[in-house]
């Protein structure tokens, strides 16, 4: 499934920093604040996505937010 969430997601060449970012999730590369600025521009690309479009955003920031959990450290849980 993360597999077709990262393809739909990329946008090369528009977004080079984006597709490296999500790479790396893909690869469960990603460290806490790479999870946290992907976090950011998927946000801002939902807000500017046609409504029809919104739920491979809301899969993305769904896995994100699982990443972003599991990488915090315990005292911030």
């Amino acid at each position: 499934m993360e597999t077709g969430i990262v393809g739909m997601l990329k946008s090369y060449p528009t977004n080079i920093s984006k597709d490296v970012l999500l790479d790396k999730m893909l690869h469960n590369e990603l460290t806490l604040d790479n999870a946290q600025e992907l976090r950011l521009i998927i946000k801002e690309e939902m807000e500017l996505t046609k409504k029809e479009n919104v739920l491979i955003y809301v899969l993305a920031l769904g896995r994100l937010e699982q990443v972003i959990f599991e990488l915090m450290p315990r005292k911030e849980k």
